[in-house]
């Protein structure tokens, strides 16, 4: 890569990430102060923007040699098996959206999948976890997101040029490197102002989060108020990964 635009980018990272850092911890003690303030809503309206404007980058790239694009279309569900980790503001974030827009009986059916997806995995290894191949609870039989518009940060930046590729789980995924770069910083600026803000900021596997933040009473409120709410869902997979990278682990690179 050019390092002048290496450089660049860096500086619009690190831009990104003391942007939303305050922005979120604003809207977090707002929000505990009794204010209706969404504490992501504006980060999550930026990413979109991002990856919008990549993919009709890439998409007009690819018609310009006649080649296929991106492969990502409705319908097209490969990822939605795939293990994802979020962020307590984004579970919580789900968790509001779905009281909010499912009847009584799609939230009690929504529940009971969410719950047998936690109990599969209950007893499982950490690296057994990241293997086993489980539907998204939020998946329809259509094979559709039905929480698309307030979906993770991790499902949001996940594009690939070959859905074939992506049905294939022994063949790697031809992803494209500027969608994470450009969500990677605002999920760090969300991590950092939750932090910045008394919150507990930690990564937490996605079913486990949504099962605490649906089921737990008041579980935004002791969010907010700085209570470990997450603490039975820490994504255990990633917390392992970082500890090897941090203690320069034999094979891995130290950070």
């Amino acid at each position: 890569m050019n390092p002048e635009r290496s450089t660049a980018r860096e500086a619009w990272a690190e831009e990104v990430r003391e942007t939303v850092a305050k922005e979120v911890s604003g809207r977090i003690i707002r929000r505990r102060a009794g204010e209706p303030a969404e504490v992501i809503a504006d980060s999550l309206a930026f990413a979109d923007g991002n990856i919008k404007g990549i993919a009709l980058m890439v998409n007009r790239a690819a018609a310009k040699f006649n080649l296929s694009g991106i492969a990502c279309r409705s319908g097209c569900a490969a990822c939605c098996y795939v293990r994802v980790s979020v962020l307590p503001p984004e579970a919580l974030n789900i968790a509001r959206h779905v009281k909010e827009k499912f009847a009584p009986d799609e939230q009690t059916a929504l529940l009971a999948r969410i719950h047998a997806y936690v109990e599969s995995i209950a007893a499982l290894p950490v690296e057994g976890r990241m293997r086993h191949v489980l539907a998204c609870p939020f998946l329809s039989p259509q094979q559709s997101c039905t929480i698309y518009e307030v979906r993770p940060l991790a499902c949001r930046m996940h594009h690939s040029l070959s859905r074939e590729a992506c049905e294939d789980r022994d063949s790697p995924v031809p992803v494209i490197e500027d969608f994470v770069e450009a969500t990677v910083p605002v999920m760090e600026g969300i991590y950092n102002g939750c932090a910045a803000a008394g919150a507990k900021p930690g990564e937490l596997e996605f079913a486990p989060a949504m099962e605490t933040a649906l089921t737990e009473e008041d579980a935004e409120a002791r969010w907010l108020a700085g209570e470990d709410v997450f603490a039975g869902a820490i994504d255990l997979y990633l917390r392992e990964y970082v500890a090897k990278l941090l203690n320069g682990a034999p094979g891995e690179r130290r950070t």
